[in-house]
């Protein structure tokens, strides 16, 4: 379960799609897959640290762990930018939904978007327990689903035989280092506050460490798979809101659809559950900032991928890099 709900707050709208995918590593070329095997070990690793956090704290709300990187008079400034970070993305989320409504079934994009977000607040109320019990049956489902797909798209296709993709150049592994690198940190601070409660309610350390492990090795093999798709059909995405739709036949509409709806959902419930949390519990508040995600949602989701997922990287390597500093330094003061 630790593992199926960590998995479920890091593939979202722009997993599932192919546009985290393709922006990240795709673009680079087959240099680009390397950058993905970074990824999956920093998730194993950072994500077990901070469940650890969360285990040592007893975190009831992603704020107790930013005690181990600032002092009280910088904590509420990280406090309020984690926050609206995570009702930016969450509108990613809203605003993924209602793309594919959109491109798939000629839903209104706004509607689409406002569904999604009621669906998310009407679970999150429940608790961890309901988003726990929702991400260990979605995300099995999303990930077979994805994966069908994907491999259907390379059926036919000789790796040998590949179209060159004009606008990718041999470009040297340290952009590809970074650009794993901001994923990973943006990823892994997104899921900070589903992580932290992963660890307090953690029945043991080792139980964190196997749900890490498993965590990283699923998200390698699931994204490995949509990597190959996307790079061997390159020319096929160019321009499409949902990469991955692109590639979907005509008979494989509904199953896409179901697949792509648990990824957007397992992702905004874990972030906004964060919320749900800081705000302590207060469904009036929670409602307020509900309402404000999905109208940033009508941006558009592209655009919304294009410019906030990089700048949510270079705070999360920031911020990743002094939650470790502080809770190595708590252990030894310890």
């Amino acid at each position: 379960m630790i593992a199926f709900t960590f998995i479920g707050a890091i593939i979202g709208a722009g997993f599932a799609s192919g546009q985290e995918i393709r922006r990240f590593f795709v673009d680079y070329g087959i240099v680009g897959y390397l950058g993905f095997i970074l990824v999956a070990f920093l998730f194993m690793l950072l994500g077990e640290k901070i469940m650890n956090m969360g285990y040592s704290s007893k975190a009831d709300s992603y704020d107790k762990i930013l005690g181990y990187a600032f002092r009280c008079k910088w904590k509420p400034f990280f406090d309020y930018l984690i926050c609206c970070f995570f009702i930016a993305t969450a509108s990613t989320m809203f605003s993924g939904f209602g793309a594919l409504c959109e491109q798939f079934f000629q839903i209104p994009f706004a509607l689409g978007s406002l569904m999604m977000a009621l669906i998310s607040f009407g679970i999150v109320i429940f608790g961890i327990n309901g988003v726990m019990k929702l991400s260990s049956v979605a995300v099995p489902v999303l990930i077979l689903l994805t994966s069908y797909i994907s491999l259907k798209s390379l059926a036919g296709t000789e790796f040998t035989q590949i179209t060159h993709i004009t606008e990718i150049r041999n470009i040297s592994a340290i952009p590809v280092i970074l650009s794993a690198v901001l994923y990973a940190s943006y990823n892994l601070v997104l899921s900070i506050s589903v992580l932290a409660a992963l660890g307090a309610n953690a029945r043991d350390k080792s139980s964190m460490k196997k749900g890490s492990v498993i965590s990283a090795i699923t998200i390698f093999i699931f994204g490995s798979i949509i990597y190959f798709a996307l790079f061997m059909n390159y020319g096929k995405i160019q321009g499409a809101e949902i990469p991955i739709a692109a590639l979907t036949g005509p008979s494989q509409t509904w199953l896409y659809f179901i697949s792509f709806f648990f990824a957007v959902l397992t992702t905004a419930i874990s972030l906004l559950y964060g919320i749900y949390t800081r705000v302590g519990q207060n469904v009036k508040h929670f409602f307020v900032i509900c309402v404000i995600s999905y109208l940033l949602s009508l941006v558009g989701f592209s655009t919304l991928v294009a410019k906030l997922y990089t700048l949510m990287g270079v705070f999360g390597v920031f911020l990743l890099l002094m939650l470790l500093h502080g809770y190595r330094r708590s252990k030894k003061r310890i």
